[in-house]
């Protein structure tokens, strides 16, 4: 019985440790993107077609960006609403990032009370 919840205990751990790596991934990712839109003037890019593809594009109006919302819709916004959009984001992901680390820290703690009562 023990064991058994030492393993859901274990897997759980590993559950919540992967996705914080997830979600800090996802942190760095917002972070570039920020720190692209704010330095973003015009100039010749890459732009993605695809996953293994390239295309060449000029930037022309580099003061307003295409975000996608869900369901296939998009919204033109403008860089200061943009960076100030995805900083709430961040702020977000922050938070959950510190949930899941005290689930995480909860779950450790437990794991660390069983190896002590054997």
């Amino acid at each position: 019985m023990k064991d058994d919840q030492r393993k859901m205990y274990e897997m759980y751990g590993l559950q919540i440790q992967h996705e914080i790596e997830q979600r800090e991934a996802f942190l760095q990712d917002l972070i570039v993107t920020i720190e692209a839109v704010r330095t973003m003037k015009e100039q010749n890019i890459l732009f993605p077609v695809g996953r293994l593809v390239y295309g060449h594009a000029k930037v022309t109006d580099p003061d307003t960006f295409i975000v996608p919302v869900g369901g296939g819709y998009m919204v033109k916004k403008r860089k200061d609403e943009l960076v100030e959009h995805l900083n709430r984001i961040v702020d977000l992901e922050v938070k959950h990032v510190q949930v899941l680390s005290q689930n995480l820290n909860a779950v450790v703690d437990k794991l660390r009370s069983m190896n002590s009562d054997e």
